[in-house]
């Protein structure tokens, strides 16, 4: 590895040729953004939405950079080291560099020279221990019982552990050494100084995508890559390949890689094993063939796949031809469990230091973090694993060293105290529990210490523990030696049975349990050497485990942070940043690291965010869990489906919290009738609860959905499309493509909270708030006092949002994808300001690239009910008018403006019908408006073209734009039509309002097109302005109604107040008052008609407002391109 360039040693890069084509813009800018990211090293985290080809620019950019870097670092090596010694270097540098030559040399001989004296000391001590003479009478005597008999038995027995190497292995392994050295275990080739990039997936098919996008650039050619993966994925050994699991494929592998026992003679020396003793016969390839491979995969552009296969065709083990070519690669690619712990990044071979660590999918790289530093054993594990490693006792006692007998009875204590914990009655686990451990009625937690105090576990060493595990080499050798009894015993029962009447091997139940049983338990205990603050015992008696819960995954991370040059986490979804930051980075505030959040190469038209507070019928949806399954509540959200399913076509994708509210759900729809009318609308179907139904139900609903592209001729009688009830955090929720018509629309019913009561979840809370109040991580303290939250409040929210985000980012996936998003819960609203758009933390958190696309309806409580309020009978006129379909107008103008008010300025219609190349600009005007009328709009257009060709006024010039346009609406020529009222408004001040009140141009302003170009010519119109004049075509004589009101309510007002007056000195008798009795009946007709005028001025000044708000819904909903009735949007 080399060490990590200066900043200033590249450029700038403003180009990156290997991009296959031309880039958008944002795919430009997220590329330089992660060159200077990669240039200046640290942390970046990059968000690129799905389909904005975040694949290959990540590898772009990233391969450019290291091929810069590469150049640049050639370019640094002294010329001396490509010249002979006395011309290229000073005299004091040769003589330094063969000082250090000699000192070397002299290191490794004095080392050698130890070594001859170590096996010598070694040889005499187990040479007269391993043979039978007076002084061993037990070793004697083992033998002839024959219990340790069995020539198989060397190869399980405990590798010598403690402070100095296991010199048994180490003689064990000489007398092989000539004949089996092509092994795993030959030297590595040493690494050469070099950057390298380690490229990491969730999983091998995803890298195996990234590979292919790596083809499709240059650097195919000019750098090295090589991908890693498990036994599971490159084993190309039949018999290693049918054990299944990852755990017994590996303890195989390396059992093949040993040397067999050493039978002895009579007089107990060893005999010299034959060079055809079994072993792995693909990892005993010739050299040659498995140079051939490694070669190859350094040339060539190979995925796990392919890497097996050619494995196959050399005879070659490709699993250790990658660990060998690994020093030698530019580009490394493996997948999350090859990365997230030292113990895999040891065994693999894998060098951070220095290097490029780009992790793509990493919305997914905390869970991978902690699950694999959490652990889990239950109470039958620890029962199998305390008989297996008795067993192996009984049967090895008179063999094991003493150091090796005294740690694997300490060993078997640990278990057998583990296993005590989960036998004792919940009363006696309640009592003990710690202050600040929280507690329900079978399940607790308790701090990692106080755990070994109270179940006398603190007296007992456990790093020693695991440090003799690991040398011992326990998992490997008990775990096979059980497999191997367990053999013996189904090969031949009674003679084995006779044989070790002693011995008790557990059978293996229908879990595997008794071969997995080790592997938990020792995990289990290794989780105990973690720092005592970064995680919790939690033991549940109800289900009978103890579970290690990782509560700080940052602490095992921090490793690769701190190795590496450069750290890029990148997704497509990694909202919300702060809790990223806060689980993977607390020491690295978010404000220092490198963000980039880039928008969608969708355009604005095509997609549409909407809020929904409330359903159909204007009942708030209160979807919190306790309100969520009240039976009002789930038929308003029938509704809603309803709705939605009768204005979108082909597929909908629902998401609902959870399995049990989906069959809630389903219940309840299908008792009140709901799920027929929702299959008569659309095939409906549910996410299945199992891996393997839910690829069939998949399948089947991608089916249906793309099978009714277009409505049916029928109309809306029949199913169009299909409807997909989901899980959020299910298999369906994440990592599937809805792009196209598998999903118009995607409708998230309530919001994916996790269950509060969750003991994990409250102890994860109570951890992020203890934090937040120290002053170590006052950046949460200030995160927390900002919002008005407790770090571990924000933690839950984050969570809910986090699961939001994978869901809707189901859809949109690529430039010309379109869909509608439908955010169903009250809760919503709280997150929008008075202007409709988002304020609080619900809504800054979705993906920063989807909230300009979030609607504006103006203030709420209307926010949200647009949809669908109207009965049933008028579900398609509001589907239209939501989604932009021309299936049923909605500006009712009952009869069409005089044309001559504003187009022709006094121009009258004449019935010429001369030759447009022959009359003047005014004549072809009226003769277009003839043919117009007679419904020949295309002769007519010929006309208005002519009038525009002879130097028209502008009183002509904007009656022949206004006209053509209106034929091109006729004639369904809706760009034209738009560009023609465009040019009249623009350049001879045609107004605006003659348009909008225009029934000829009514479909017009209905379309894309329109409503794209209504900005560019308002024609000094706010946007209020137009709504209000479209309202009023709604009702044309409503204003003249409320000006006539408002000035019959002024004078019964007047009338009102002189006639009170009249009244009262009727009524105290003054000089001059006029009859009490007429006076009186005045002041009632006065007042009644004061009342009634009253009433009839706000019924129409609501209606005036109601239907502006609704026309300015309109105009804001019909920006989504959905396909409706017989029009189909591109």
């Amino acid at each position: 590895m080399v060490e990590p360039l200066h900043a200033s040693a590249l450029g700038k890069c403003q180009d990156f040729p290997a991009f296959p084509y031309a880039p958008y813009g944002v795919q430009q800018d997220f590329m330089q953004s992660l060159y200077s990211c990669l240039q200046e090293g640290g942390i970046g985290l990059f968000e690129s939405p799905t389909g904005t080809g975040k694949t290959l620019s990540l590898l772009c950019s990233v391969l450019q950079w290291l091929q810069d870097a590469n150049n640049a670092a050639a370019a640094d090596v002294p010329q001396g080291d490509l010249m002979p010694a006395n011309e290229a270097e000073p005299d004091w540098m040769r003589q330094q560099a063969t000082e250090h030559v000699q000192q070397a040399n002299a290191c490794r001989a004095a080392k050698q020279i130890l070594l001859d004296m170590t096996q010598k000391r070694a040889e005499s001590h187990f040479g007269r221990r391993h043979r039978p003479s007076a002084k061993s009478p037990h070793q004697g005597a083992v033998d002839s019982g024959d219990v340790c008999g069995d020539p198989d038995d060397e190869n399980f027995l405990l590798d010598d552990a403690g402070g100095q190497a296991s010199m048994r292995s180490l003689l064990n392994n000489s007398d092989a050494s000539s004949s089996d050295s092509d092994t795993a275990q030959e030297s590595v080739p040493p690494s050469r100084k070099r950057i390298q990039v380690f490229f990491c997936s969730r999983t091998h098919s995803q890298l195996s995508q990234v590979m292919a996008e790596v083809g499709r650039t240059p650097f195919k050619e000019s750098l090295s890559f090589v991908p890693l993966g498990s036994r599971k994925a490159l084993c190309i050994n039949a018999g290693v390949q049918k054990l299944g699991t990852v755990a017994r494929m590996n303890e195989r592998c390396l059992e093949l890689q040993k040397p067999k026992a050493k039978k002895r003679d009579s007089t107990g020396d060893r005999k010299q094993t034959s060079k055809s003793s079994p072993g792995c016969p693909y990892l005993k390839a010739s050299s040659k063939r498995a140079q051939q491979l490694k070669e190859e995969m350094l040339k060539e552009v190979l995925d796990v796949e392919d890497l097996a296969a050619r494995g196959q065709q050399h005879r070659s083990c490709p699993y250790y031809a990658t660990r060998h070519a690994l020093p030698e690669a530019d580009v490394v690619l493996l997948p999350y469990s090859s990365l997230t712990t030292q113990a895999s990044r040891e065994a693999v071979g894998i060098n951070l230091q220095g290097a490029v660590v780009i992790v793509d999918e990493a919305h997914n790289l905390v869970d991978a973090v902690g699950s694999a530093h959490s652990a889990q054993v239950s109470l039958s594990q620890l029962q199998a694993s305390e008989a297996q490693l008795a067993a192996y006792l009984t049967h090895f006692r008179q063999r094991l060293s003493p150091s090796n007998t005294q740690q694997l009875n300490i060993l078997v204590l640990v278990v057998t105290l583990l296993a005590k914990v989960l036998l004792k009655p919940a009363a006696a686990q309640q009592s003990r529990l710690d202050s600040t451990a929280a507690a329900s009625s079978t399940c607790s937690i308790q701090l990692l210490n106080h755990f070994l105090f109270e179940h006398g576990l603190d007296n007992i060493n456990m790093f020693r523990i695991v440090r003799f595990m690991k040398e011992s080499k326990l998992l490997f050798k008990v775990s096979g030696h059980y497999e191997h009894q367990l053999t013996k015993a189904a090969r031949c029962p009674a003679p084995f049975s006779t044989q070790t009447p002693q011995v008790c091997i557990p059978a293996i139940d229908e879990e595997g349990s008794g071969l997995s049983a080790l592997h938990a338990t020792v995990a289990f205990i290794g989780a105990l050497t973690d720092d005592a603050a970064d995680g919790r015992i939690l033991i549940d008696l109800q289900q009978g485990t103890l579970k290690y819960l990782l509560l700080n995954p940052a602490a095992h991370f921090a490793q690769v942070v701190e190795e590496t040059h450069a750290l890029v986490l990148a997704s497509g979804t990694l909202s919300p940043l702060p809790l990223l930051q806060r689980q993977l980075f607390p020491h690295h505030p978010l404000s220092r690291l490198h963000t980039f959040t880039c928008g969608h190469v969708v355009p604005a038209s095509r997609l549409l965010l909407l809020p929904l507070p409330c359903g159909p019928t204007g009942l708030g949806l209160d979807l919190r869990h306790a309100t969520r399954s009240r039976p009002g509540m789930m038929d308003e959200l029938g509704r809603l489906l309803m709705n939605i399913c009768q204005a979108v076509p082909q597929g909908v994708v629902a998401f609902a919290p959870s399995f049990a509210y989906i069959a809630q759900l389903h219940q309840h729809w299908q008792a009140s009738g709901l799920w027929d009318r929702l299959s008569a609308k659309k095939v409906t179907f549910v996410e299945p609860r199992t891996a393997a139904a839910v690829a069939t139900c998949l399948q089947e609903y991608s089916a249906a959905a793309l099978a009714t592209a277009a409505p049916p001729a029928s109309g809306w009688a029949g199913q169009s499309g299909a409807l997909l009830l989901c899980v959020v955090g299910g298999r369906l929720s994440e990592g599937i493509n809805f792009g196209d018509g598998l999903g118009r629309a995607v409708v998230m019913l309530g919001l994916p909270f996790p269950n509060p009561m969750d003991i994990e979840l409250k102890e994860h809370m109570r951890y992020l708030d203890g934090l937040s109040a120290t002053p170590a991580t006052s950046s949460e303290a200030q995160v927390s006092a900002r919002s008005q939250q407790t770090a571990g409040q924000q933690y839950y929210e984050e969570l809910c949002m986090k699961a939001v985000n994978q869901c809707i980012g189901r859809v949109i996936r690529h430039q010309n994808d379109w869909a509608a998003v439908l955010l169903a819960d009250a809760r919503w609203s709280q997150s929008v300001d008075s202007h409709g758009r988002g304020s609080s933390s619900l809504l800054n958190q979705l993906p920063a690239w989807m909230l300009p696309h979030l609607a504006d309806f103006g203030p709420l409580p209307p926010l949200g009910c647009p949809l669908l309020v109207r009965p049933a009978r008028d579900a398609r006129r509001e589907a239209a008018i939501l989604f932009n379909s021309p299936t049923q107008t909605y500006l009712d103008v009952p009869a069409r403006f005089c044309r001559d008010m504003a187009l022709t300025r006094g121009l009258s219609v004449q019935n010429k019908t001369s030759s447009p190349a022959k009359d003047s600009a005014k004549s072809s005007v009226e003769t277009g408006l003839k043919l117009f009328s007679d419904g020949k709009f295309r002769d007519a257009l010929q006309y208005f073209e002519s009038a525009m060709q002879a130097g028209p006024s502008d009183d002509e010039a904007r009656a022949a734009l206004y006209n053509s346009a209106c034929a091109h609406a006729k004639l369904k020529q809706w760009q034209p039509a738009t560009d023609a009222v465009r040019k009249a408004v623009n350049d001879y001040q045609l107004r605006l309002t003659v348009a909008i009140k225009d029934a000829d141009l009514e479909q017009l302003r209905e379309t894309r097109e329109w409503l794209d170009a209504l900005d560019t010519m308002r024609g000094g119109l706010s946007s209020r302005s137009v709504a209000g004049l479209r309202a009023e075509a709604k009702a044309p004589f409503r204003l003249a109604r409320i000006l006539t009101f408002q000035g019959l309510f002024a004078g019964a007002a007047i009338g009102l107040v002189i006639s009170s007056t009249r009244l009262f000195a009727a009524l105290t008798g003054q000089a001059g008052a006029p009859d009490t009795i007429e006076t009186a009946r005045n002041f009632g007709i006065n007042l009644v008609g004061a009342v009634l005028l009253a009433f009839l001025l706000r019924r129409d000044l609501t209606s005036q407002s109601k239907d502006r708000r609704t026309v300015e819904r309109e105009e804001a909903f019909a920006r989504l391109q959905v396909s409706i009735g017989d029009r189909v949007l591109p």
